[in-house]
């Protein structure tokens, strides 16, 4: 019996030791201020001023979040597709399924069979409200 409480008093005592490392509040480590003295732009020069410093910034960025400037030609889609879609039609029997309306039952069954622990679709409506 003694063993038994010296090894729970022992599992408490690790147990609290984890808790206030794991519950610590983080110590921030202090950020370092970097002053850019120069800076080169795009054209290779080298740029000094604080102006000129902030140019080069302002092009770098804009140029990196631009939307692309072409769109993707119908050559570049059809042989990026291509390898996916050849020869690959739908059966007589598939195309009648996809063009029949839906039936009652299976909504019902698929929503039975559904996870309650699931996000909501993008009718914001969970799956245990529809479950009701």
């Amino acid at each position: 019996m003694i063993r038994c409480v010296q090894a729970f008093q022992l599992h408490l005592y690790k147990a609290e030791r984890s808790s206030k490392f794991h519950f610590m509040s983080p110590v921030p480590s202090p950020l370092k201020k970097t002053i850019f003295k120069e800076m080169e732009n795009s054209a290779g020069n080298l740029v000094t001023t604080h102006n000129g410093i902030s140019d080069v910034l302002v092009d770098y960025y804009s140029d990196l979040f631009a939307p692309p400037s072409t769109r993707p030609e119908d050559d570049d889609l059809s042989a990026f597709l291509g390898p996916l879609t050849k020869d690959k039609q739908l059966s007589d029997r598939a195309k009648v399924e996809l063009a029949s309306p839906l039936r009652a039952n299976e909504f019902y069954h698929a929503i039975r069979k559904s996870s309650s622990n699931s996000a909501p679709g993008p009718n914001a409506l969970p799956f245990e409200v529809l479950k009701l």
